[in-house]
């Protein structure tokens, strides 16, 4: 509410400054950490969190249909997320790209799904007991 009310250059150039200056008085870790935990509220830190996760996970090459299914959040943010993620200086997002190769956690596999949401591939997969006498004879043909 009080964004919108701010209409001039100079009431945003105000607002970025005092920020600016508030940010070089807090230096290390623990500082941002205790400023984050003074300034924001829970419901702040969630969505920051919330936005920087979807930030790492597009860095990562995760698509935008992934992202949403597993944060459950609204096309209309990841789209928010991925313009800011894109304008991001070239620096940042490289080392970020480098350092999440080079750190030990199993690639994920990539592709799509196993079969087709509707295929009978996927129902006999998902509901085998629907499917027991054809497994059953597949089984038998394959001996």
């Amino acid at each position: 509410m009080i964004m919108k009310e701010l209409k001039s250059q100079t009431e945003k150039k105000l607002i970025a400054n005092t920020l600016a200056e508030v940010s070089r008085q807090y230096n290390g870790p623990e500082a941002i950490t205790q400023f984050i935990d003074n300034v924001l509220t829970d419901a702040e830190r969630q969505a920051v969190g919330r936005r920087l996760l979807m930030a790492r996970l597009y860095l990562e090459g995760y698509s935008g249909a992934e992202i949403k299914e597993l944060l459950h959040v609204s096309p209309n943010m990841l789209s928010v997320v991925r313009k800011w993620v894109e304008n991001l200086p070239k620096k940042y997002r490289d080392f970020y790209r480098n350092r999440t190769t080079q750190s030990s956690q199993p690639q994920r596999p990539r592709g799509r799904a196993l079969h087709a949401p509707l295929s009978l591939a996927r129902l006999r997969k998902n509901y085998p007991a629907h499917f027991l006498l054809f497994n059953l004879i597949d089984e038998l043909k394959k001996q």
